[in-house]
């Protein structure tokens, strides 16, 4: 007896949306629960229901109050209200689906068709008959002859050559029997002194027996460097050309070249300290040997004088922006602003306040960080022509670490920072 099946189908809206067949010996369920067998999540569907049972070798149908539709089995057609008719069991009508039973059930927007079918009985699959066979059946006679022939002839031809191979050693050298070797020699001097020959009718003296002189190393103490080697030496230090009459004079172009002039020039030279309330003419003076203005005199105006004292400074700096994310962040350049360049904005601000004292506000910076960290475009406003070109001119020797964008190609940057300025 062929396995028996039931075949299912799902209608919505009038479009089959499910169609597959399901083997006997488990239980078909309906609801809106993804567990159930058939999931229709639309109204008036219960969660979860027992639609066929599978009892004895055969399905089982079972209908609820809910359910319309009607079962065709053989030449025969029921209504689910004549099923109903009959006892029901949990609730459910139930009928017996015979061999071929068609089912049509309505149930909400949903139809459910049922069909008992009998599984076909599949053949186990074959190959082709021209495919069938021993591999000896697929072996060309012919063909393997002939490679069976060319491989036993080549086995033949290796084991002779290797039988009848002579060792004739390295190529380019002689074999060691030929080879001859000649013992090196080394003449020596006598250094033994010459006999003494006696006159005649002297008896020879005897010779002592010599006895070799044991060869002592004494060290070699250096010459000590003489008036020509100093100029020399000196030569070479402080200049620059080749003299063909030999040393020559320290250049001009080299630093305290001319000391002494400058020494000599300045012996006699006032030099004022804070304007001309002092002065010092000797220079063998020291601090400390003169007058102090400011305690001789009570009127001193110390605001008068004040390019010649260090002024204190405040420059406090913004936090720097940026538009382009780089690896060269915000922090890093703020970080070196702060520890490496903050000294050259101090000295453009000291210098704009020895002509207003009560110079004070804020300065924009922009500037540009090219792939290789040189700064470019540089621009400074907000205070004045003179300040902001020192700071412009300051920004443009500024170097950062060279940025790099999220690939690692190398990329400009452009960052804005804004600083205060006011005396301390």
């Amino acid at each position: 007896m062929s396995p028996r099946a039931l075949r299912i189908g799902v209608v919505l809206g009038g479009q089959l949306v499910e169609d597959r067949v399901v083997r006997g010996g488990a239980a078909i369920t309906l609801g809106q629960s993804l567990r159930a067998t058939i999931s229709l999540p639309v109204d008036g569907v219960p969660p979860l229901h027992e639609l066929v049972a599978w009892r004895d070798g055969h399905f089982v149908l079972r209908v609820t109050e809910a359910m319309d539709g009607r079962l065709r089995q053989g030449d025969a057609t029921r209504t689910f209200d004549e099923l109903r008719r009959g006892p029901a069991s949990d609730g459910a009508w139930e009928a017996a689906l015979a061999p071929g039973a068609r089912c049509k059930l309505s149930l909400g927007e949903a139809t459910v068709l049922l069909q008992e079918v009998a599984l076909p009985v599949l053949a186990r699959p074959r190959l082709p008959a021209s495919v069938r066979g021993t591999l000896a059946d697929r072996i060309d006679r012919r063909l393997a002859l002939i490679v069976g022939g060319s491989l036993a002839l080549h086995f033949a031809i290796a084991a002779w050559a290797w039988s009848t191979d002579t060792d004739l050693g390295v190529l380019g050298e002689p074999p060691i029997e030929a080879a001859q070797y000649q013992p090196e020699t080394i003449d020596t001097i006598d250094l033994a002194p010459a006999p003494v020959v006696p006159a005649p009718g002297v008896a020879a003296p005897a010779t002592p027996a010599q006895t070799p002189r044991p060869i002592v190393a004494h060290p070699v103490a250096p010459r000590p460097a003489d008036r020509d080697d100093a100029v020399r030496f000196a030569s070479i230090l402080t200049s620059s050309d080749e003299q063909p009459g030999g040393s020559g004079d320290m250049q001009p172009r080299h630093p305290g070249a001319d000391l002494a002039r400058q020494i000599e020039d300045a012996r006699d030279h006032r030099v004022a300290i804070g304007g001309d309330r002092t002065s010092r003419t000797d220079d063998r003076a020291r601090i400390g040997t003169g007058r102090d203005p400011t305690l001789a005199d009570p009127t001193f105006d110390r605001t008068a004088h004040r390019d010649a004292e260090v002024v204190r400074v405040r420059i406090a700096p913004t936090p720097v922006t940026t538009e382009d994310p780089t690896s060269l962040t915000p922090e890093v350049v703020l970080a070196k602003l702060r520890d490496v360049y903050m000294k050259g904005l101090e000295r453009c601000y000291r210098r704009a306040l020895t002509e207003d004292e009560n110079l004070s506000g804020k300065i924009a910076l922009t500037f540009t960080v090219e792939s290789h960290g040189r700064v470019t475009d540089p621009e400074a406003a907000g205070m004045g022509d003179k300040i902001d070109a020192c700071v412009a001119q300051q920004m443009s020797a500024w170097h950062f670490p060279a940025p790099r964008d999220r690939d690692g190609a190398p990329t400009d940057a452009t960052f804005h920072v804004s600083l205060a300025l006011r005396p301390s």
